[in-house]
């Protein structure tokens, strides 16, 4: 029988967190099941008491409802930036001492994006969920996660009992050396006649050439074709525009890694072929509106503009998040350490674009018409302008095509999952239709996550 760990915000899901634990209690017992740790001793380091407290259970659920990660204290602190706060702490020493974490969404939320948590919480992120609603589905959507476990419970018991301790070595023989025969001395041959040597002047040959030796692929760039690359961006301050009628804001920026160029056809392409790739519904449950969405578009649209190194385009927003998650499930695969790939949040594709001397354009303060691909009839090769890279070497930042960003920094953050099927994203950096005068570090469009067209594409960020 498993040992279930419940693991809740009071602010955000008590009262679900409540049913759920009577349910569980119900089907697993009452000493299988736990939802709150009290009597921490005065003076105990309270990290080492819930660690010991944590790792006796096998599974946590983490209850997730809409406003989980948002959650600030009455200081207006987000919560779970401190790293003292209990929600963290738990899910934190689970994800080390490896019980199953399970998230459980409730109240019509979504799995929360890696650039809103911790780094330490990352990994929750690739946890697959289960999701519970309210009403008459309660208690159907409780029993699914009741026999989830149970049906763990004997996948856990069955592994225990049929593990077999490898065989031993078996103990080196060492063979003694064999006798080499020896090959007959051969009888000396009688010298020829010596002959007059004959000089000839030759050219001398030209030294091969020798080429620097090719940087070993890794990560992503043994997954996608060329070109790719990542550009690393130190932390910093970046000013962005606060709102419609509202001046800027400076906005912090911890260190992260851009793709130098927008994803292109060929890249793209790899993962609509791929056997666990866009027909993989594994990618598209980070939301309930995802899913309807993909199920109700079973094929992707073609590019709008066909060459391998031309960026892609056609693609919704959804599309975009779907080819990140499953990019980095690829390279998890061979490097389990390997940072979340998602799309870049404003502020970070803002940073990358402009850096550290608010310029107005990424190659600088002056608009220069032979920098980017601007007020033309279409896009052009990613790799078309590298004199107009900005201050990190990210190229075409500028023109080109749009790029979705994660989020869109005008909306208040209780808004993120407020009407999210229609929810409005923001696109960056302008295309290739844009007018010289619509280029600038300010300049965006809000659009739904389901729209697309021949203007829009992205690029990927790893944090």
């Amino acid at each position: 029988m498993p040992r279930i760990f419940i693991s809740y915000r009071r602010a955000d899901s008590k009262g679900y967190s409540d049913n759920i634990y009577d349910a569980l209690m119900m089907a697993f017992g009452r000493d299988a099941v736990e939802k709150d740790i009290f009597d921490i001793p005065f003076g105990v380091d309270f990290r080492e008491f819930l660690t010991e407290e944590i790792t006796k259970y096998d599974i946590m659920l983490v209850v997730i409802g809409r406003n989980w990660a948002i959650v600030r204290d009455d200081y207006n602190r987000k919560m779970l930036d401190n790293p003292a706060d209990f929600v963290r702490l738990t899910i934190e020493i689970a994800l080390q001492n490896n019980l199953r974490v399970i998230p459980v969404l409730v109240d019509q939320a979504s799995m929360p994006f890696a650039a809103e948590l911790p780094e330490s919480l990352h990994e929750l992120c690739y946890r697959r969920a289960i999701e519970i609603q309210s009403g008459t589905a309660f208690n159907r959507d409780v029993q699914r996660l009741i026999d989830g476990l149970k049906k763990l419970d004997t996948q856990m018991l069955k592994k225990e009992q049929t593990a077999v301790p490898p065989p031993p070595k078996p103990a080196t023989t060492i063979q003694p050396p064999q006798p080499v025969e020896q090959a007959p001395t051969p009888e000396p041959e009688t010298s020829p006649k010596p002959v007059e040597p004959v000089l000839i002047f030759e050219e001398p040959e030209p030294e091969p050439e020798v080429k620097a030796p090719e940087q070993p692929k890794f990560g992503v760039a043994l997954i996608l074709p060329e070109p790719f690359a990542w550009c690393e961006i130190p932390a910093g301050m970046v000013s962005v525009k606060a709102g419609v009628l509202e001046g800027q804001k400076m906005v912090y920026v911890e260190r992260f890694q851009i793709a130098k160029y927008p994803i292109t056809n060929a890249q793209f392409e790899v993962f609509l072929t791929h056997p666990q790739g866009y027909a993989n519904p594994e990618w598209w449950d980070f939301h309930t509106a995802a899913l309807q969405w993909r199920r109700g578009n079973p094929e992707p649209r073609a590019t709008a503009f066909v060459g391998d190194h031309l960026p892609r385009t056609n693609v919704s927003w959804y599309e975009a998040i779907a080819f990140t998650r499953w990019l980095t499930a690829m390279v998890r695969q061979d490097d389990a350490e390997h940072g979340l790939i998602t799309l870049p949040t404003e502020a970070q594709w803002q940073r990358a674009a402009q850096g550290d001397d608010v310029r107005s354009y990424p190659w600088g303060d002056k608009f220069k018409p032979n920098l980017c691909n601007y007020n033309t009839q279409r896009p052009l090769p990613v790799t078309q302008f590298p004199d107009g890279a900005s201050p990190y070497g990210v190229m075409d930042m500028f023109g080109n095509v749009y790029e979705w960003c994660l989020l869109d920094d005008d909306t208040p953050r209780m808004d993120i999952f407020v009407n999210d099927a229609r929810k409005r994203r923001a696109l960056r950096g302008g295309s290739w239709q844009s007018k010289a005068d619509e280029l600038g570090m300010d300049t965006k469009v809000l659009l739904p996550s389901d729209f697309w067209n021949g203007s829009s594409g992205f690029r990927i960020v790893r944090i």
